[in-house]
């Protein structure tokens, strides 16, 4: 049996209304290991906080997303005792081997998986009245995990909340339709939200892969 062809791309642009980009992005086809992870702003820190989660997701993972991101946990929490200046992160991180995709999501960064134009996994945002509940570096209280069986011709989508909180999940899947290539679909998605007029202009992160 071959293995399936993993296409993907990532991408990720500053908001305007903020003064540094606080997210970060991995796409690592060789691991099959992708994440967007999504810095808090307030009060500090959101930006070496979503960096430091995506580095030691990359540099601690063996293969066990699950054992990884308590790891990556540890990490920010220690790293923090020493750098007054990191803040906290979501991490949305997926694992693809074996004919699966195994995701772990702390946040409100999201993961969906699409399959013949329609969502068939979604991830549930962590937040209750605005405020996150679960983060990497604080309050965290655990991934939530998935676990899906993958086929040719499915898409993955990790997106920050810059790219959810402007375009539903109908148009989502509607762009991946319609552009069917990873890079296509990721820059015509970061190009429609700069055009839709929006209260809070977020940084906007987003990653693609097809299997």
């Amino acid at each position: 049996m071959l293995a399936p062809r993993i296409v993907s791309y990532g991408a990720s642009v500053k908001g305007e209304d903020h003064k540094e980009n606080e997210d970060s992005i991995l796409v690592e086809d060789k691991l099959g290991l992708y994440a967007v992870a999504d810095g808090v702003t307030m009060p500090y820190g959101g930006g070496p906080a979503s960096r430091l989660a995506i580095s030691s997701l990359r540099s601690l993972f063996k293969g066990d997303l699950a054992e990884t991101i308590l790891q990556v946990n540890t990490t920010v929490l220690d790293e923090k005792k020493k750098n007054p200046r990191i803040g906290s992160s979501t991490l949305t991180a997926a694992h693809l081997a074996d004919g699966n995709v195994r995701i772990a999501h702390a946040g409100d960064s999201s993961a969906f998986l699409i399959r013949e134009n329609a969502m068939i996994l979604k991830t549930a945002p962590q937040n209750r009245e605005g405020f996150l509940t679960n983060t990497i570096g604080e309050y965290f209280e655990g991934a939530t995990l998935y676990s899906k069986e993958i086929k040719s011709g499915d898409y993955l989508i990790l997106a920050t909340d810059g790219v959810t909180a402007v375009l539903n999940h109908d148009e989502i899947a509607d762009i991946v339709t319609k552009q069917k290539e990873p890079k296509r679909i990721v820059e015509y998605t970061l190009r429609e939200i700069e055009r839709r007029p929006r209260p809070y202009r977020d940084d906007r992160s987003m990653v693609v892969v097809r299997v």
